[in-house]
């Protein structure tokens, strides 16, 4: 079986049939390898698989590791939840809204929680979605929300599905 994406692409099968597409593909394309054959990564997604018990485990610890780093989270202290379910978020007279580079990061912040959210974060469903609402205005309070997801996520950061 071949999956492809793009530029991407994952095999799985037998080792001879897998060296044998190989081949047939290297005979069109130039093909290159990111990781030794074993470590299966796949558009941020990291297969684990577990041939003695039959199990295969889904997880994007090394997505939200890059995730942590880009935000500046990689080194940040860890909380047990990733938002109060209380919090109102509505915009208030009092919230100090971000600047439009604040106003970007927040976006691509909730862009990459989403991609962990689709991908094996459903547990992030909840607070990603209340966030992400105040995408066209986020304010400096709903930042803090961000980076409290951020902390959960390292706290989280090996869960597998």
């Amino acid at each position: 079986m071949l999956i492809v994406h793009v530029d991407d692409m994952q095999m799985f099968g037998t080792h001879i049939r897998i060296h044998k597409l190989i081949a047939a593909l290297e005979t069109v394309f130039i093909l290159k390898r990111l990781r030794p054959t074993g470590d299966e990564l796949f558009l941020g997604l990291e297969v684990e698989k577990d041939r003695l018990n039959r199990r295969i485990a889904l997880t994007q610890a090394h997505y939200a590791m890059q995730v942590l780093l880009r935000f500046g989270m990689d080194a940040c202290a860890e909380v047990l939840t990733p938002m109060d379910q209380k919090e109102d978020w509505t915009i208030r007279k009092e919230d100090i809204p971000l600047n439009e580079e604040g106003r970007r990061q927040y976006q691509a912040a909730i862009g990459s929680l989403i991609y962990l959210m689709l991908g094996t974060r459903p547990d992030l469903s909840y607070s990603v979605n209340k966030l992400a609402q105040y995408c066209a205005n986020p304010t400096e309070r709903h930042w803090k929300g961000i980076k409290r997801v951020l902390r959960f996520i390292k706290r989280t950061i090996n869960t597998t599905l």
